[in-house]
């Protein structure tokens, strides 16, 4: 757990391990010698397979084209706009389409 210790203008030592959203170091923080802990995301898509089974290579098609492009750090800045910065997720995710040209802006 963060501390509010560490959000202010304090310097402090966090020995344990930073959850997943922490993976982009955020304001005040700076993520030093990563011993591997970092979680690893696995990006997927969710569906019913009675839908899937509806149109399977559109689903796949639909699939690569979302999340291709989500590498680690990319997922880990993604996040950290949502919550280091504040933002709303789903002008997080309204960017994200916006930039890969999936949607107008």
């Amino acid at each position: 757990m963060l501390h509010e210790h560490s959000r202010q203008e304090h310097e402090c030592d966090i020995e344990t391990p930073l959850y997943q959203k922490w993976q982009d170091p955020g304001p005040n923080l700076t993520l030093v010698g990563d011993p591997g802990v970092n979680i690893v995301y696995n990006v997927s898509m969710t569906m019913r397979n009675e839908k899937y089974k509806e149109a399977p290579e559109a689903f796949d098609g639909i699939a690569e084209l979302l999340l291709s492009p989500l590498t680690n750090e990319r997922m880990a800045a993604l996040n950290a706009r949502v919550s280091a910065e504040g933002e709303d997720p789903a002008d997080v995710a309204h960017d994200y389409l916006v930039e890969e040209g999936l949607i107008e802006g």
